[in-house]
């Protein structure tokens, strides 16, 4: 090959990727937007600081509830242990891996009040 025709495939290549992959890019990144705006349409807003606090402490006061049974009704399209999971570091108030704190959202909230009704 000769010096030219590999100047020219890179140079191509560069701007293939500079301009066509920056589409791509946007188009993953504004997917992303949608999903999330369609979970906070679907799930609503953290609950307050204090509704937080009092749901937690009605769970975690006593050993008589079933955690794993009433995460799987909050969360009935996850696996029984997927909804465990995240009903739990709900619950504690873990951190996530970028170190913000998990916390309930008003449909999370609304459901655990009615399972609690029940008992």
């Amino acid at each position: 090959m000769n010096i030219q025709k590999i100047i020219k495939e890179e140079i191509d290549r560069y701007i293939n990727e500079s301009f066509f992959d920056e589409d791509k890019k946007k188009n993953v990144s504004s997917k992303y937007i949608r999903q999330q705006e369609k979970a906070e349409k679907r799930d609503g807003n953290n609950v307050s600081a204090g509704d937080e606090k009092e749901l937690r402490h009605d769970i975690n006061r006593d050993d008589l509830l079933n955690i794993a049974a009433l995460a799987r009704k909050v969360y009935p399209d996850h696996t029984p242990e997927g909804a465990q999971s995240q009903l739990r570091k709900k619950l504690k108030g873990l951190k996530n891996d970028n170190g913000s704190q998990y916390h309930i959202k008003q449909r999370e909230a609304s459901a655990i009040r009615r399972e609690l009704k029940n008992i």
